[in-house]
C-alpha cells in the first residue's frame, strides 16, 4: 500500500511481503518511507535517490502493476515517479529506487497538448492514476483539466499521442460542471481532486467543489447505470449541490460535501471519500 502522507512530505510504502524495493528492505506489516526526506516544503533530489528528495505537499500517488509510483507533487506543480526497476519510462531512462520528475516544470500554469510533459506547466495536480496501458492520468486541481502524459507513442482517448507528451482528455479549465453528454474536452469541470480508472477503461474524477463524481467514457456502452458514448463525459453521482442526503436511492439525486477520494473495486463499484461528511460511499 503506498500513501501520501501529505503533512510530512513524504510517500511510505506499507509491505505486503518481505523483500527489496524502492532500493531498500521491507518487512512484511511495516511502513517505511520510500520517498521524502520530510523538510517542510522545497523541491530537490531528481535523478537520485527517492529517500533524498525533497516534496511539498505530496497529495495523490498511485502504483502500476509493475510497482512503480508516481506521486502528485501538488505544490510544486510536478508529478513525481520512482521506478521499482531500471529502464526507460515516459520516454526518460531511469534507474531504480531513484526519482524523476515525469510532467511539470515547477510553474503554475497550464502548456499546450502535445507539449513535452517535462517542459509543460501544470496548476496543483492532486491526483495522479495509471491506466492499463502505462499512461499516466493526472488531475489539475486549480487548472480544472485532466491530463495523460503518455508512456508509449499511439492512440489513447481519442488522440494521437506520442511518448513523454501531455495531453488534456478532459476541460477546457474554465470553473464550472456543464458539458454532460458532449465531448470531455469541451467540458468544464469544478476542482477534480483525485480520480481512478476502471475496468472498462473509463476515467472515474471526484469534483472537490463541484459535489460530483463524473466519468470519462472510454468505449460506448452503459455504465454505472447510464447509456454513455466514448470520449464524452458525464457525472456518474450527486447534485453538485453540497449535503449528505440520498443513501438507499439514485447516485444523481445524492448531494455530497466536498468529495475527495475515489477508488474502482473489484466488483466495479465506485467507492468515494465523503470528505466534510467524514463517510466513505459506494
Amino acid at each position: 500500500i503506498a500513501v501520501a502522507d501529505s503533512g510530512n512530505n513524504r510517500v511510505r510504502v506499507i509491505a505486503a511481503s518481505a523483500g527489496t524495493d524502492y532500493g531498500q528492505p521491507l518487512s512484511a506489516g511495516e511502513i517505511e518511507t520510500v520517498a521524502g526526506t520530510g523538510a517542510l516544503g522545497g523541491f530537490s533530489g531528481d535523478g537520485g535517490p527517492s529517500a533524498d528528495a525533497v516534496f511539498n505537499l505530496p497529495t495523490g500517488v498511485a502504483a502500476d502493476a509493475a510497482g512503480d509510483v508516481a506521486v502528485a507533487d501538488q505544490n510544486n506543480n510536478r508529478v513525481r515517479f520512482v521506478p521499482v526497476h531500471s529502464g526507460t519510462y515516459f520516454g526518460q531512462p531511469m534507474v531504480a529506487g531513484d526519482l524523476y520528475t515525469v510532467a511539470g516544470d515547477g510553474t503554475a500554469g497550464t502548456s499546450a497538448d502535445g507539449t513535452s510533459a517535462t517542459d509543460a506547466e501544470l496548476d496543483a495536480p492532486s491526483g495522479v492514476t495509471f491506466d492499463t496501458a502505462g499512461d499516466l492520468l493526472v488531475s489539475e486541481f486549480a487548472g480544472n483539466r485532466i491530463r495523460v502524459v503518455a508512456d508509449n507513442t499511439g492512440t489513447f482517448y481519442g488522440q494521437s499521442m506520442t511518448a513523454g507528451s501531455i495531453y488534456t482528455i478532459a476541460g477546457t479549465g474554465a470553473i464550472g460542471t456543464t458539458g454532460d453528454g458532449r465531448p470531455a474536452t469541451r467540458a468544464e469541470i469544478n476542482a477534480p481532486e483525485n480520480l481512478a480508472v476502471d475496468a472498462s477503461g473509463n476515467v472515474v474524477f471526484t469534483e472537490f467543489y463541484g459535489n460530483r463524481i463524473r466519468v470519462i467514457a472510454d468505449s460506448t456502452g452503459l455504465f454505472y447505470g447510464r447509456s454513455m458514448r466514448a470520449g464524452r463525459i458525464y457525472t456518474g453521482a450527486g447534485t453538485g449541490s453540497p449535503g449528505s442526503t440520498g443513501d438507499g436511492g439514485p447516485a444523481l439525486a445524492a448531494t455530497f460535501q466536498l468529495p475527495v477520494g475515489v477508488a474502482v473495486d473489484r466488483f466495479g463499484n465506485l467507492v468515494v471519500g465523503d470528505y466534510l461528511n467524514n463517510r466513505a460511499r459506494v
